[in-house]
């Protein structure tokens, strides 16, 4: 495996895999029904999501903690609500609680760990390096 090859497929393994990210918003100066007007949109980029609570999601994506935190800080109407995100795992052993059946079998889908598309290799390989050789 060439040099280039193996940068590719460490960059890809970063980008490619799916994670569950628990989201949550204390709406402070802002009505949160307002507020739900500007986070739902992103939530729905998402390839799946869960909203068990006013305030409070589960999203299944590549984007991690701190992607889905600069997406929602970059939105000017939500700058006054305090956002936390952090990557969860949801595995039987790691959770309990009392929610309604339809949220255990949300958690319980089985999902594919990996992105269907991955990224090209120009979009992660910076332009300093050159581009693998054809063979």
């Amino acid at each position: 495996m060439s040099e280039t090859s193996g940068i590719y497929n460490a960059l890809l393994g970063l980008y490619t895999c799916k994670r569950y990210v628990h989201l949550s918003f204390h709406f402070s100066d802002v009505p949160p029904l307002m507020a739900a007007h500007y986070i739902q949109p992103v939530i729905n980029e998402s390839d799946d999501w869960l909203k068990y609570a006013d305030n409070c999601w589960i999203v299944w994506s590549i984007r991690t903690p701190q992607d889905w935190q600069e997406k929602f800080s970059a939105i000017s109407e939500l700058k006054p609500c305090s956002i936390l995100a952090l990557e969860v795992d949801i595995s039987k052993s790691n959770r309990s609680g009392q929610l309604p059946k339809w949220v255990w079998e949300w958690l319980d889908k089985n999902r594919s760990t990996y992105a269907t598309s991955a990224p090209t290799l120009g979009s992660l390989i910076p332009p300093v390096l050159p581009p693998p050789k054809s063979r």
